[in-house]
């Protein structure tokens, strides 16, 4: 899929939320945590919501989806950040 980028983001129905267009199931949401962070970009599960990855203004990772669709790969240092 390549670098997360605007061209993969799609706007949901009920307009409150960006949707990650993908064959995997994730979200994007810059509202408030349960603690009160504020994050710019917060992709999580949509079916089990486990948070997969958190930026900030301050923190942009530069990320892409493995070709399997199961990680996402920190492409800075070439890490996994998550494993579905």
């Amino acid at each position: 899929m390549g670098r997360l980028s605007n061209e993969n983001l799609a706007l949901s129905a009920n307009g409150n939320q960006l949707l990650l267009v993908s064959h995997y199931p994730n979200v994007i949401s810059p509202k408030a945590d349960k603690y009160g962070n504020i994050w710019e970009n917060r992709v999580w599960n949509s079916q089990t919501g486990e948070v997969l990855l958190q930026e900030t203004a301050i923190q942009r990772l530069y990320s892409s989806i493995s070709p399997d669709g199961d990680y996402i790969i920190n492409e800075l240092n070439q890490t996994i950040i998550s494993v579905s």
